[in-house]
């Protein structure tokens, strides 16, 4: 296909949105997230020496909470949680809060389905373009080691991440 995709073509590209669905899971641009609780409440887990307990939450209370975190999180995705695989597409339904891409509630994203259109065209468009895209490693060293995600507000590779791109002849 060398023409400029169309939405309706998109949407038929099912590894393609598998692919970006497992890359935000796993690569998430928002390491941390903050919310104030309006209400008293509890918590039905997050409390105790494993986590398993309820947990009270007061009113006015700041909750700081690690999305990468919980996408990462191997009683939700499974054992292999730490690992970048796109199939897991076809048969992994995540739980409503297991999964949150563009957030959830009331603050939830609303240009969630216009921003994963970008990032699907951007990279049909780019394989359109280019013949190959080369690896070529992450800060300058010799293409072998583990890629590192520095978390902050915002989370991003620790360190450049250098591709050679080949433009089709």
């Amino acid at each position: 296909m060398d023409a400029i995709p169309t939405p309706d073509q998109l949407r038929k590209l099912d590894l393609l949105a598998n692919t970006v669905k497992e890359s935000m899971r796993m690569y998430h641009p928002l390491g941390l997230n903050i919310r104030e609780a309006r209400t008293d409440a509890i918590l039905p887990v997050g409390g105790g020496p494993a986590g398993k307990d309820a947990i009270s939450v007061s009113a006015g209370q700041m909750i700081v909470y690690s999305v990468a975190g919980l996408q990462r999180n191997k009683a939700t995705v499974g054992a292999d949680a730490n690992v970048w695989d796109p199939a897991r597409w076809d048969t992994w339904k995540p739980k409503y809060g297991d999964y949150l891409p563009f957030s959830i509630g009331p603050r939830q994203c609303p240009g969630r389905v216009f921003g994963r259109f970008q990032i699907q065209y951007i990279l049909v468009r780019l394989l359109q373009e280019f013949d190959s895209i080369e690896w070529c490693g992450l800060g300058g060293d010799d293409g072998t080691e583990e890629m590192k995600i520095k978390v902050e507000l915002n989370l991003k590779c620790a360190v450049p991440v250098l591709c050679n791109f080949t433009a089709r002849c």
